[in-house]
């Protein structure tokens, strides 16, 4: 299932440079009732770091928390790992 997400996670920046519309995975990460899953596997795999397309996760969370939709998406908690996370990877 990482695969996947890690697939969505690369294109997502790319539709959203591309489309005038609606982003459609950007849709499907903020469905309700899929919501909290995509936001644990993203956090999950930006958490894994360089290793793992950090930049990619990053434009896509990017993306996420410049959407007016989806604004809600992160709460402060994830911000908070997020910078963490982003703060380790500069650091190494």
């Amino acid at each position: 299932m990482n695969a996947l997400i890690s697939i969505l996670v690369c294109v997502c920046p790319t539709f959203e440079r591309r489309s005038s519309t609606d982003n459609p995975i950007t849709t499907e990460f903020t469905n309700p009732e899929k919501e909290q899953f995509y936001k644990e596997k993203l956090l999950f795999l930006t958490n894994r770091g360089s290793v793992y397309r950090l930049e990619k996760c990053m434009e896509t969370i990017a993306v996420l928390l410049q959407s007016f939709k989806t604004a809600e998406i992160f709460n402060e908690n994830d911000i908070d790992f997020i910078m963490d996370i982003a703060i380790r990877e500069l650091g190494v």
